[in-house]
Protein backbone atom coordinates (compact mmCIF):
# COMPACT_ATOMS: atom_id res chain seq x y z
CA UNK A 1 0.00 0.00 0.00
CA UNK A 2 2.79 2.42 0.89
CA UNK A 3 4.70 1.67 -2.30
CA UNK A 4 1.57 2.33 -4.38
CA UNK A 5 1.05 5.66 -2.63
CA UNK A 6 4.66 6.65 -3.26
CA UNK A 7 4.39 5.58 -6.90
CA UNK A 8 1.20 7.62 -7.38
CA UNK A 9 2.85 10.63 -5.73
CA UNK A 10 5.96 10.39 -7.94
CA UNK A 11 3.85 10.01 -11.09
CA UNK A 12 1.68 12.98 -10.07
CA UNK A 13 4.75 15.16 -9.59
CA UNK A 14 6.17 14.04 -12.94
CA UNK A 15 2.94 14.79 -14.79
CA UNK A 16 2.65 18.18 -13.06
CA UNK A 17 6.20 19.00 -14.14
CA UNK A 18 5.39 18.06 -17.74
CA UNK A 19 2.22 20.17 -17.71
CA UNK A 20 3.93 23.25 -16.26
CA UNK A 21 7.08 23.13 -18.41
CA UNK A 22 7.02 25.86 -21.04
CA UNK A 23 9.94 26.25 -23.43
CA UNK A 24 11.16 29.77 -24.08
CA UNK A 25 8.98 31.59 -26.62
CA UNK A 26 12.12 32.96 -28.26
CA UNK A 27 13.74 29.54 -28.54
CA UNK A 28 10.96 26.93 -28.73
CA UNK A 29 13.22 24.21 -30.17
CA UNK A 30 15.84 24.60 -27.46
CA UNK A 31 18.62 25.04 -30.04
CA UNK A 32 22.01 26.21 -28.84
CA UNK A 33 22.61 29.93 -29.11
CA UNK A 34 25.36 31.50 -31.18
CA UNK A 35 28.74 30.86 -29.60
CA UNK A 36 27.55 28.08 -27.30
CA UNK A 37 28.55 24.44 -27.64
CA UNK A 38 26.35 22.61 -30.14
CA UNK A 39 25.50 25.71 -32.15
CA UNK A 40 25.08 24.99 -35.87
CA UNK A 41 26.09 28.55 -36.78
CA UNK A 42 29.78 29.29 -36.50
CA UNK A 43 30.31 33.05 -36.20
CA UNK A 44 34.04 32.83 -36.94
CA UNK A 45 33.38 31.26 -40.35
CA UNK A 46 30.36 33.38 -41.27
CA UNK A 47 30.43 36.61 -39.23
CA UNK A 48 27.31 38.76 -39.04
CA UNK A 49 27.40 41.76 -41.36
CA UNK A 50 25.44 44.96 -41.80
CA UNK A 51 24.03 45.26 -45.30
CA UNK A 52 23.08 48.93 -45.00
CA UNK A 53 21.01 51.36 -43.04
CA UNK A 54 17.23 51.50 -43.17
CA UNK A 55 15.35 54.71 -42.47
CA UNK A 56 11.68 55.36 -41.96
CA UNK A 57 9.84 58.40 -43.27
CA UNK A 58 6.17 58.37 -42.18
CA UNK A 59 5.21 61.16 -44.62
CA UNK A 60 6.57 59.33 -47.66
CA UNK A 61 3.88 58.06 -50.07
CA UNK A 62 3.26 54.33 -50.33
CA UNK A 63 5.01 52.52 -53.20
CA UNK A 64 2.94 51.46 -56.18
CA UNK A 65 1.77 47.89 -56.04
CA UNK A 66 2.32 45.31 -58.76
CA UNK A 67 -0.58 43.15 -57.59
CA UNK A 68 -3.90 43.23 -59.48
CA UNK A 69 -6.79 44.88 -57.63
CA UNK A 70 -8.98 42.64 -55.54
CA UNK A 71 -12.49 42.12 -56.92
CA UNK A 72 -15.20 43.53 -54.70
CA UNK A 73 -18.69 42.14 -54.24
CA UNK A 74 -20.20 44.98 -56.28
CA UNK A 75 -18.61 43.68 -59.49
CA UNK A 76 -20.10 40.21 -59.08
CA UNK A 77 -23.39 39.17 -60.67
CA UNK A 78 -26.46 39.08 -58.49
CA UNK A 79 -27.59 35.62 -57.38
CA UNK A 80 -30.61 34.14 -59.16
CA UNK A 81 -33.98 34.67 -57.47
CA UNK A 82 -35.08 31.95 -55.11
CA UNK A 83 -37.76 29.54 -56.38
CA UNK A 84 -40.65 28.67 -54.10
Amino acid sequence: MTSRLILVGVMSLALTGCALYRPSAGNPDGDAYLGHAGSTYEAAVNPPATMGQVTYNPSMPLPETTQPPVASGAALAAPPPARH
